[in-house]
């Protein structure tokens, strides 16, 4: 059986093909299942002739069977398989006038592939298709990355009846799909196996070094690129985060996950204080081995603002605490005693209003301190205490 070996770069192919015929027979081919008519080339009376077969048994023709003689002495098979593949001989007596092969055409069909498996990366990953088929099939591989940033797929074609190839795969951390695929002018096959690329974690950061002042909060991001992933954390000046009393009540760990290889680490810590500035480390690891990045956690001078007011003019609604009685949803009848409105945290520099049925506080603040007053209206008497906290809407009034 001839062999043919063809090497292109990182990856070899061999292909096995091998059909028999003999060169003096009438060649016929006919599809699967269809049926066919082998001819006869005798001369004189048809009565007498007789179809055989490889092993020279003589072929039973019937009406309405699978082979039928018609008056020329032809020979019609019906519903064709691959096992009425093989010579005939068309004969009367001991005369035989013509010799025929028949050759039966067949879908592809995939016979062997090896399974799914797991290799290390840079190391070379060995695959075999082996197919059947006639017209010959051509085999095709294609490789590409299951979830891949930017898709690419390598094909490689070859005519043959089967094929092993050597190729390092396209990435690491990764799965890939390989498809082959078993091809002729009847139709196609395909069939699949993943090959899991393994390796030591690859971590990255997109800022080596963030600036942040007191009391703001922090945001730190790594990716990793692993597969397996066994373990991964955040460590400062060697410690891990989560054992640092002073951070671990103020932090929170996250990961998004892009897929079975890919993540982003995350680590958020509020309201930083001076202690927390300094280098964090992101750490993976897996059997393959660690990998690591550092970020810098900078201070800036100063400390968090409070928040930008809204431009003069314009309406801005929000919730304050505010001290005052009775509420908005009270009503009052009677005289009782009561207290205005009291504002208890509000941003300094504009004007603002709040106002319950009692009136209407409005003042230009200027430092946090409380200010509040007493009036008597006429209310409905009521067991409530004379002072209670509520939480209303305000506006912010033009100056």
């Amino acid at each position: 059986m001839p062999s043919t070996t063809a090497v292109f770069s990182s990856w070899t192919i061999f292909l096995c093909v091998s059909i028999s015929i003999r060169s003096n027979a009438e060649i016929i081919e006919a599809k699967e299942g269809t049926s066919v008519t082998l001819p006869c080339k005798a001369f004189g009376d048809k009565s007498q002739i007789k179809w055989l077969r490889a092993d020279r048994n003589e072929i039973k023709t019937k009406r309405r069977s699978k082979y039928i003689l018609d008056n020329q002495g032809n020979l019609k098979i019906a519903n064709l398989t691959l096992t009425d593949e093989g010579p005939y001989k068309c004969s009367k007596g001991n005369d035989v006038f013509n010799d025929i092969d028949l050759v039966i055409q067949y879908l592809p069909v995939i016979t062997n592939l090896t399974e799914s498996f797991e290799i290390e990366e840079n190391d070379t990953a060995v695959m075999t298709c082996l197919s059947d088929g006639y017209p010959i099939p051509r085999i095709t591989w294609q490789i590409s990355e299951e979830n891949p940033d930017e898709p690419n797929v390598f094909v490689w074609s070859w005519l043959g009846n089967g094929s092993t190839i050597n190729v390092t795969m396209p990435c690491s951390h990764c799965n890939v799909n390989v498809k082959c695929t078993a091809e002729n002018s009847l139709g196609r096959e395909s069939k699949s196996l993943k090959v899991a690329v393994l390796g030591k974690p690859k971590v990255s950061v997109a800022n080596k070094v963030i600036n942040r002042k007191l009391d703001e909060h922090m945001t730190l991001r790594c990716k990793i690129n692993s597969l397996p992933l066994t373990f991964m954390n955040w460590r400062k000046n060697g410690i891990e985060v989560s054992k640092i009393p002073a951070i671990k009540k103020r932090m929170e760990i996250d990961f998004d996950v892009q897929s079975n290889s890919k993540y982003t680490f995350i680590l958020r810590i509020k309201h930083l204080k001076k202690k927390d500035f300094g280098t964090y480390e992101c750490i993976a690891n897996n059997k393959y081995g660690n990998s690591s990045e550092e970020v810098t956690l900078r201070r800036e001078k100063g400390r968090r603002k409070n928040p930008v007011p809204s431009p003069p003019g314009s309406r801005h609604r929000t919730t304050l605490s505010t001290n005052g009685y009775p509420n908005r949803k009270d009503e009052t009848t009677e005289r009782v005693r009561t207290v205005s409105p009291d504002i208890t945290t509000l941003p300094t520099g504009l004007k603002y209003s709040v106002s319950n049925s009692n009136g209407r506080f409005s003042s230009l603040t200027t430092n946090r301190s409380k200010l509040s007053r007493e009036v008597i209206v006429k209310g409905q008497q009521s067991d409530k205490p004379m002072k209670k906290q509520s939480r209303i809407p305000f506006s912010k009034t033009k100056s």
